[in-house]
């Protein structure tokens, strides 16, 4: 940087340097400085920026940094101004949709974010290249889980479903989706439907205490928090 500061593209290791550095706990942060060590939290994302804004060979990467960075940092917008130009260079990968998704529901935005794996959804469902990998069992009932917590019962109890009737999926997974549609369920008002799901529970290996919740249900609905 020092012979050649028009050579964009090195800032990036910098700025993560300083990032680091900056971000030292107290306790470690005077002994580094006594070793000669110092950083800057804003001085390594400013470097950071440049090499996004001017790099040649490493501009993406600098952005995907930021992004976790922001993330991190609780700069929720920055990182989906961050995430929806990546998105546009790279239209095939299903993480940064997904890492999108997941940065709206840290702002507390639950439309935005539900409707955002609504999108990842509906192209996995479509069978869009890359997307399609989200078929599984394991998939769908994570997405299951997800929409729960953003209070889709409808979409959960879609995702759940699909869980359980992918050929591939575990005994664990099953057992766990089967639970969640009970309670997207009992959630929706349909509590029969719930109750034999909670049932279909029982008649599998009990897994992460599975079992216990199911009897719960069944003598109690479910009820979101």
């Amino acid at each position: 940087v020092a012979k050649h500061p028009e050579y964009y593209d090195s800032y990036m290791t910098l700025g993560m340097y300083e990032y680091i550095a900056g971000n030292l706990p107290w306790y470690v942060k005077w002994l580094a400085r006594m070793a000669g060590y110092h950083g800057s939290v804003d001085r390594g994302l400013q470097y950071l920026r440049l090499t996004a804004e001017r790099g040649q060979f490493a501009a993406d990467d600098a952005r995907v940094m930021l992004l976790v960075l922001n993330a991190r940092d609780a700069r929720y917008s920055e990182a989906v101004e961050i995430a929806d130009y990546l998105r546009s260079r790279y239209p095939r990968g299903y993480v940064l949709p997904i890492t999108r998704a997941q940065i709206l529901e840290k702002m507390g935005s639950k439309d935005a974010a539900a409707a955002a794996y609504e999108q990842v959804i509906a192209q996995s469902d479509a069978g869009v290249t890359n997307f399609d990998q989200l078929r599984s069992g394991h998939a769908r009932y994570e997405f299951g889980q997800k929409m729960m917590e953003l209070d889709r019962y409808h979409l959960a109890l879609s995702q759940f479903q699909a869980s359980v009737n992918y050929s591939g999926t575990s005994t664990r997974d099953l057992a766990l989706a089967w639970l969640g549609a009970g309670q997207a369920l009992d959630a929706l008002g349909r509590r029969s439907e719930a109750v034999s799901d909670y049932r279909l529970v029982l008649s599998l290996q009990d897994f992460d205490g599975a079992h216990s919740y199911a009897r719960n249900y069944i003598e109690r609905p479910y009820r979101s928090a």
